[in-house]
């Protein structure tokens, strides 16, 4: 929304104004609404040279965990195969679409 606002050249006012009406609704942790808030304060200086993306992306956290996945098998080779994923944080088994 943010950006499509910058786009349609919405007043910067504006857009901090209804960005932080759905960031006191929403409830998020203090570090991302810290993080948002910055950015809201910087959106001045950055929609001024449109030249440029001055937002830097950040992947989802969920895309930068390292997962190793096994195949297991349920009693023997012939049994049901399952794909083992383990995180950082928790070991997922996931049951094979493939009869």
């Amino acid at each position: 929304m943010t950006a499509y606002m910058i786009m349609c050249g919405a007043q910067t006012k504006i857009i901090q104004q209804k960005v932080r009406r759905l960031l006191g609704k929403a409830h998020i942790g203090l570090v991302y609404s810290k993080k948002i808030n910055q950015l809201l304060d910087d959106l001045q200086t950055n929609t001024l040279n449109m030249q440029t993306n001055g937002i830097p992306l950040k992947p989802l956290e969920s895309r930068l965990t390292q997962k190793q996945t096994f195949v297991v098998y349920n009693e023997t080779a012939e049994g049901d195969m399952f794909f083992m994923e383990v995180c950082d944080d928790a070991v997922i088994l996931r049951e094979s679409t493939v009869k």
